[in-house]
């Protein structure tokens, strides 16, 4: 699994004006119904999270709630670019061989 967009095999020896191009093709693929149930999961993890640092703890002070919050959203980023890769490398490929 790739994290980062510019290391996908397919885009790794394009110029960065290029991979832009193709990945910008690349998302134009239609909405799926499995999009919008990762992006529902992600923000409910992301919403569940911010709501329990600032709900539960009372007595949590916010230098530990404030960076345990940041950690979670900034993973939930990641996990979002890596979804998007995986759903989007076949396309790109597709594109990249001409099609």
């Amino acid at each position: 699994m790739y994290w980062r967009w510019n290391r996908i095999p397919e885009l790794a020896d394009l110029p960065p004006e290029e991979r832009k191009r193709l990945w910008a093709e690349a998302r134009r693929d239609p909405f799926r119904l499995t999009d919008f149930l990762w992006l529902a999961l992600i923000l409910g993890i992301a919403v569940g999270t911010g709501l329990a640092m600032i709900y539960v703890p009372k007595n949590l002070n916010i230098w530990i709630g404030l960076p345990i919050f940041l950690v979670v959203v900034l993973g939930l980023g990641r996990l979002v670019d890596a979804l998007l890769i995986l759903r989007y490398r076949p396309i790109v490929r597709r594109l990249r061989a001409g099609g």
